[in-house]
């Protein structure tokens, strides 16, 4: 299995590669302001108006850092059945690519009931790596936001 590592805080987390359509480098976001700190914007990515999901948020309840190897993901997203568009997951210290076999991805052993998102493990020489699940990324609260708000229908 292919992963994207990126990094929050100290913490390593890795990114399924397969459902990555393109790493962007980080531009100028247009912020709205909704109340939603995990959204943190919309940008024009191929004249279209895709909006940001702010992983450090969800990961570290802060917003990201600008640092040079910030970027956004970016990712397909269902907002309703039978609808499809383009999600940016913005994310820190994107540092590269990693592969690792299904047999090393371990359970946690303690239950993530409340952060969905998170995985198995993967441990390594440095550590650990936390495995992010992207479908169980998006709060009711986010796709909400995505579903009704005019700025963000493409």
């Amino acid at each position: 299995m292919l992963y994207l590592l990126l990094s929050a805080d100290k913490d390593r987390y890795a990114l399924p590669a397969a459902e990555i359509i393109e790493v962007v480098p980080l531009v100028q976001l247009k912020n709205f302001r909704y109340g939603i700190p995990e959204i943190a914007g919309v940008f024009n990515y191929h004249g279209v108006m895709t909006p940001v999901i702010d992983l450090s948020v969800i990961l570290t309840d802060r917003p990201s850092k600008i640092l040079l190897s910030s970027r956004i993901v970016l990712r397909k997203f269902i907002p309703e059945p039978g609808t499809s568009r383009t999600l940016g997951l913005l994310g820190e210290r994107i540092v590269g690519t990693f592969r690792c076999s299904e047999r090393d991805l371990h359970l946690p052993g303690v239950n993530l009931q409340q952060v969905p998102f998170l995985g198995r493990i993967i441990p390594d020489e440095e550590g650990m790596i936390q495995e992010i699940l992207p479908d169980r990324l998006i709060s009711d609260s986010i796709r909400e936001a995505l579903i009704n708000h005019s700025e963000f229908q493409t």
